[in-house]
């Protein structure tokens, strides 16, 4: 038997699983996301098409998550968060006066958030972004990053949210750069995924600052990273 064979079954069950796991969460966000606008512990959305539609899963424990790590941050702070999408994070933030800036990729339209933020009566900066590429040495106090759970490439649009090729560690790597002293990168992953990337954390000191059981992904932390030095 080729030695390769073995080594090559090893690899290609966990990302089959991966597979299914994104195939899933496609349809289930196709079935559950609803037409117009949406509201969440205070905050209004259009969501955008082919944008990521946050309203089958913010119910689920997502939306928890993300307002627990508001609730750890100072009052006016600056808040960067990366890959925004429909903007709820975002908002959130902005409606308890942290000084706020969110970021997309160029492909994804902002205009939804600006035009909720008005609605809303508070200021976010808005900007396309890939990660951290047009923000110079602009540094924040807290950085927040949901970002998409399996570094796999995306096959379609819709796996955009869930399949994130690299992403992940490109963000372990370069947010030190982007914190202030003291600052905190917050990370929402699943627990077994957070063991993927375990070398990219080793440069961080890390807590869970708080965990939900989710359908189809099973056990998500917020994960509250602190930079080990300055880089």
């Amino acid at each position: 038997m080729d030695p390769r064979a073995g080594r090559g079954v090893s690899h290609t069950r966990p990302g089959l699983l991966y597979r299914m796991r994104t195939r899933a969460l496609v349809l289930a966000q196709r079935a559950l996301a609803s037409p117009g606008p949406i509201e969440h512990r205070g905050v209004s959305l259009v969501v955008a098409p082919g944008v990521h539609h946050p309203a089958p899963f913010l119910g689920l424990g997502f939306g928890e998550l993300q307002e627990a790590a508001l609730d750890l941050i100072a009052p006016g702070a600056s808040v960067l968060e990366l890959g925004t999408g429909a903007g709820f994070w975002a908002l959130s933030a902005a409606r308890r006066g942290f000084e706020v800036t969110a970021t997309e990729l160029p492909h994804v339209p902002l205009h939804p958030v600006a035009e909720a933020a008005e609605r809303m009566g508070v200021r976010v900066r808005l900007l396309h972004s890939d990660l951290f590429a047009e923000l110079g040495g602009l540094r924040y106090d807290a950085i927040l990053f949901n970002p998409p759970f399996h570094d796999a490439e995306a096959r379609s649009t819709e796996e955009l949210a869930w399949c994130g090729g690299g992403v992940v560690r490109r963000c372990l790597a370069e947010a030190p750069r982007h914190l202030r002293a003291g600052g905190v990168l917050y990370m929402i992953l699943p627990r077994l995924d957070r063991e993927r990337y375990g070398a990219g954390l080793a440069g961080w000191s890390m807590r869970v600052a708080a965990s939900r059981w989710l359908p189809l992904i099973g056990r998500a932390e917020l994960l509250a990273l602190a930079a080990c030095a300055a880089r």
